[in-house]
């Protein structure tokens, strides 16, 4: 009987609405389950984070990677006009470089701003506009702080489709 009640235990422990509201005290929503407040969700899907010495990496077979050189963020997505971000979210140490590559198959323009989304992309600020297979050149941020960005061919076209960058003191 003992065993029974254990794995309906770890079944429970399982169900965790993504919602920070519903993670304990000390903990915080990452995908579909509750981790340690204070690490980064890399958004794969199976709860991956980073410790606060590490950034997201480009996928979930290599969540994590040291801060320092140049992180790119790819924009993907053919004939999306709202984009994907990989990684998403992302994060950096002020003063550290960030640059993002246009994997798509027309010009794309980031903009960003600081806070959660959504708001209207008109209100942000152009960060880089980029050819198909270009890069952008550094961008790098003074200041610690949480932004979201969105990347579309024309400012107003893609209220939907969101980046988040934590930027850390380094």
């Amino acid at each position: 009987m003992s065993p029974r009640l254990l794995l309906f235990a770890t079944v429970l422990v399982g169900c965790v609405p993504p919602d920070d509201d519903a993670c304990p005290a000390g903990q915080q929503a990452c995908d579909d389950t509750c981790v340690p407040a204070g690490l980064t969700c890399c958004g794969y899907g199976n709860g991956e984070v980073c410790p606060g010495d590490m950034a997201c990496g480009t996928s979930s077979a290599d969540p994590c990677v040291p801060f320092g050189g140049a992180t790119v963020v790819e924009i993907q997505g053919t004939d999306q006009p709202c984009p994907d971000f990989v990684p998403n979210p992302v994060s950096v140490r002020t003063g550290e470089p960030l640059s993002f590559t246009n994997l798509t198959t027309v010009m794309r323009t980031v903009v960003g701003r600081e806070g959660p989304p959504p708001w209207p992309i008109s209100s942000a600020t152009p960060w880089a506009s980029m050819q198909p297979g270009e890069s952008s050149g550094s961008i790098a941020f003074d200041s610690a702080g949480t932004y979201s960005f969105a990347t579309t061919t024309h400012l107003g076209s893609c209220d939907t489709r969101w980046g988040q960058l934590f930027v850390t003191v380094n």
